[in-house]
């Protein structure tokens, strides 16, 4: 599975100089039901993780050199993560955090060390105990933080630089088939847009469109949205807005 993980990445082009590859650390296996209005439940052995050390310190610093943004799992950062965290910080990189379970104390202390801060609503509520999404931003804000966006599924994402000033981006209207990956698609789009420096209001609508693309596509068909599907949906819609 590792190996077929590997020539994924090669054939979508990614850069797979930072991988290293380690006995034992193969993907999450998962097996997902998904319920006719697109939602899923997931039922996952992630025993690999305890074998999935971070990379050596020459290949971080390697990757560090040229990042332009770092995007870090909170549940599946292995050992060490923070420090990487800390260190991206020092040298300007933003950080872009996904944390969507589990609030151990390791992903307590990634969420309180990152500046962009992308979490589901419901997630926000339970680590800070409030309900409305402002009250939540709120909660979540540190003198640290650049942005916090909350994602709300149908409902739309609510973004904010600071905990005074939110904006709501609607939830694009597209069908709602199987919402596996949603999650991912929406921070690496996230990720892309911060890296060529669009503002909070673009980066999220971006992110949007890239999970609404992969909400309307059927089980078993390709999870990996392109720059090309995202700005289509993004041109219909400005399209369709212009219309009205």
């Amino acid at each position: 599975m590792g190996e077929q993980a590997f020539t994924d990445l090669l054939e979508h082009h990614i850069d797979t100089r930072f991988i290293e590859r380690v006995p034992g650390a193969d993907p999450v296996t998962s097996v997902l039901t998904i319920t006719s209005d697109g939602e899923r439940y997931i039922a996952f052995d992630d025993d690999a993780l305890a074998s999935t050390p971070l990379p050596s310190t020459p290949t971080i610093d390697d990757a560090l050199s040229v990042a332009k943004v770092l995007l870090v799992d909170a549940p599946t950062a292995p050992p060490g993560s923070l420090e990487v965290v800390q260190r991206a910080r020092a040298a300007g990189i933003p950080v872009v955090l996904d944390a969507e379970r589990d609030p151990t104390e390791s992903v307590l202390a990634l969420i309180a060390e990152a500046d962009h801060l992308v979490i589901p609503v419901t997630f926000g509520r339970d680590i800070t105990g409030r309900a409305q999404p402002a009250d939540v931003i709120d909660g979540l804000w540190r003198d640290a933080r650049t942005a916090v966006v909350l994602t709300d599924g149908p409902r739309g994402s609510f973004a904010a630089e600071s905990p005074t000033e939110i904006v709501h981006v609607p939830a694009f209207d597209t069908p709602v088939i199987d919402t596996t990956g949603c999650g991912d698609a929406f921070h690496g789009a996230y990720a892309v847009a911060l890296s060529r420096s669009e503002d909070l209001t673009s980066r999220t609508t971006f992110a949007s469109a890239a999970a609404a693309i992969i909400a309307a596509r059927k089980p078993g068909q390709p999870r990996t949205p392109t720059t090309d599907e995202i700005d289509q949906l993004l041109g219909d819609a400005s399209s369709s807005n212009q219309r009205r």
